[in-house]
């Protein structure tokens, strides 16, 4: 009984506990990460989407010199920085969800893979004729 108890004291003392908490330390920051980079391409894509519907629905005559309406600000702002700022979330994205270190430890990373998805999609659409012709008009 008492060389367990030392076992385990000197496995204490040479630092065993800190590593465990090491590792739990990194599983929460790259939890963290993963929330932060879902909700920058939900946003993204959610105010993206937006400003497409926007841009679908309002007739484009209606407004002086074919300016937006106010109330389509988040789409303006989704179109004018959406596109570096998806570009970078997925690029980061993809590098994490090809780790199989991180998928195994982290249980959000499904979740990050279909805002990934979404994301790609956005990207689509930001470049084709349809989101060059909506870039036009939300930003000039």
């Amino acid at each position: 009984m008492r060389l367990a108890h030392r076992l385990v004291t000197a496995m204490i003392l040479v630092g065993y506990r800190p590593v465990v908490q090491r590792e739990t330390t990194a599983a929460v920051r790259a939890q963290g990460a993963t929330w932060v980079l879902i909700l920058i391409q939900a946003t993204v894509a959610a105010a993206y989407g937006y400003g497409v519907v926007a841009y679908l629905t309002t007739d484009a005559e209606f407004f002086p010199e074919h300016a937006p309406p106010a109330w389509a600000l988040p789409a303006v702002y989704a179109t004018f920085l959406g596109p570096p700022a998806t570009l970078t979330c997925i690029l980061v994205s993809a590098t994490l969800l090809r780790r199989s270190d991180y998928r195994s430890s982290n249980v959000f990373w499904r979740l990050l893979a279909a805002a990934c998805t979404v994301s790609v999609a956005a990207l689509i659409t930001m470049v084709s004729p349809l989101g060059l012709e909506i870039f036009d008009w939300y930003v000039s």
